[in-house]
C-alpha cells in the first residue's frame, strides 16, 4: 500500500487506483474514491447488483460482461446526476447498499417498505399481471425470456429478477475403497492414504481409492482394487493376491456439491506375519498402517464414515459386520396334536370376565 509513487497515499482516481494497486478493482476502487476522497464514482457490488436488475427488470446471465457493463453504466449515470458536493457519492453509494442489503433482500425483499418502489420495473409489470413481463430484444437487448414454470395464478416475486444462476449439472462418478485390514501376531492394522494438501476432501485420510468406469465388471473392480493395493505396498501382485482374502461389501452413493459418487466397497484383510511394508509410491501418497486409535484419531471425512459403516457397523468400530439373511418366519401351527394318544388337543381360552351391569 505505501507505494513511494505515491508518497504513501492511495490514488484519488479510480481507474489508477485499480491499475496500480494489486489486490484492489474496479469495485473496491470505487468504494475508496467515494467514500474516502468524495469522488463522484460508482460502485456495484452484489446488493446493487441486485437492485438495479430489479429496477430495471434486467432478465440476464448475471456475470456475462453485457450485463456487468449495462449495470456499471447505469450507476455511473445516477452517479452524476447528484448535486456535486464533497461526499454525496459516497453517501450515495453506501445507501445503495444499505437498501440492497435490508429491503431488496435476495428472498422476502420488503417492497412496500421500499423508497423506489414507484419506479421499480420489476414491481410494476408483476404488479399488474398474473404471470412474468416477457423479455423482448426492443426492451432490452441483453435479457433472456423469463421461464414459462414461472407464470401461473399467482403473481411472481420481484426475486425472478435477477437471472438465477444455472446450476451445472455433477458429475457421475464411481471409485472402488478397498478396506485394507491386516491381522497378524501383532494384532491389527488399517492401511490408509492422505489425500493431496488441495482439491477435493483436501488432506484428508482414507482408505485405497481407485476410480473405475461405471461399465467395468465386479472382477474387473477387485482387480483394480488390487492394482492400487499391490502400488502402494512392496510385495508383488502374485505374493498379495496369495495372501489377501477379498469380501465383497456392497455400492452406496455419496453426494458432493457437484459430484454424484458411487463407493463400491471391497474388505480385504491381510494374513502375514507382519504388515507388508509401504512401498515408494505409497510415501509418495502418505499411505500409512494405523491401529485401532490411530484410525479412530484420523481426520478422515463423512464418505469414508459411511463406507466404514459398511464394513464394520459403525465409525469407530473393528468387528466387521456379518450380514444374515432373514429367515422366513414360522408358519403358525393351526392344530396341535396330542403327545401321547395322537388326537387333537383342545385348548380352553379363559376369556376375561365382563363386569355385570349395576342392578337398579
Amino acid at each position: 500500500m505505501g507505494n513511494a509513487k505515491y508518497n504513501g497515499r492511495l490514488p484519488e482516481d479510480p481507474a489508477i487506483l485499480e491499475k496500480e494497486i494489486d489486490g484492489i478493482g474496479r469495485y473496491t476502487a470505487g468504494a475508496i474514491c467515494s467514500m474516502a476522497y468524495g469522488i463522484s464514482t460508482p460502485i456495484v457490488d452484489g446488493n446493487i447488483h441486485r437492485l438495479l436488475t430489479r429496477l430495471l427488470a434486467i432478465h440476464a446471465p448475471q456475470t456475462a460482461p453485457g450485463t456487468i457493463k449495462v449495470l456499471w453504466q447505469v450507476a455511473e449515470q445516477l452517479v452524476h446526476r447528484l448535486p456535486q458536493g464533497q461526499g454525496i457519492a459516497g453517501d450515495w453509494n453506501q445507501a445503495l447498499m444499505e437498501l440492497g442489503s435490508q429491503v431488496c433482500k435476495p428472498v422476502n425483499p420488503d417492497c412496500d417498505a421500499c423508497p423506489l418502489q414507484k419506479g421499480c420495473k420489476a414491481y410494476m409489470e408483476l404488479s399488474r399481471a398474473t404471470e412474468p413481463p416477457s423479455s423482448s430484444s426492443e426492451v432490452c437487448d441483453i435479457c433472456t425470456p423469463i421461464p414459462s414454470t414461472m407464470a401461473g395464478s399467482v403473481i411472481p416475486s420481484v426475486t425472478v429478477f435477477p437471472m438465477r444462476k444455472e446450476k451445472k449439472a455433477s458429475r457421475v462418478e464411481e471409485e472402488v475403497v478397498g478396506v485394507v485390514e491386516w491381522r497378524g501376531e501383532q494384532g491389527r492394522r488399517w492401511l490408509l492414504t492422505k489425500r493431496p494438501e488441495k482439491g477435493l476432501l483436501a488432506g484428508l485420510f482414507e482408505p485405497p481409492t481407485t476410480p473405475v468406469a461405471a461399465s467395468v465388471s465386479a472382477e474387473e473392480r477387485l482387480d483394480a482394487s488390487l492394482a492400487t493395493l499391490s502400488d502402494l505396498l512392496d510385495v508383488s501382485s502374485t505374493d498379495l493376491r496369495k495372501d489377501i482374502t477379498p469380501r465383497y461389501i456392497g455400492s452406496i452413493p455419496h453426494i458432493f456439491s457437484h459430484i454424484n459418487m458411487t463407493y463400491h466397497i471391497q474388505h480385504l484383510v491381510i494374513t502375514t506375519t507382519t504388515p507388508p511394508p509401504i512401498s515408494a509410491s505409497g510415501q509418495e501418497r502418505n499411505a500409512v498402517w494405523l491401529d485401532e486409535s490411530g484410525v479412530e484419531h484420523a481426520n478422515v471425512g463423512t464418505g469414508v464414515k459411511k463406507v466404514w459403516a459398511e464394513v464394520y457397523g459403525s465409525w469407530g468400530s473393528f468387528e466387521a459386520r456379518v450380514k444374515v439373511a432373514n429367515k422366513p418366519a414360522k408358519k403358525a401351527k393351526k392344530v396341535d396334536k396330542d403327545p401321547v394318544g395322537g388326537g387333537k388337543v383342545v385348548k380352553k381360552i379363559m376369556m376375561p370376565l365382563m363386569p355385570r351391569k349395576a342392578e337398579l
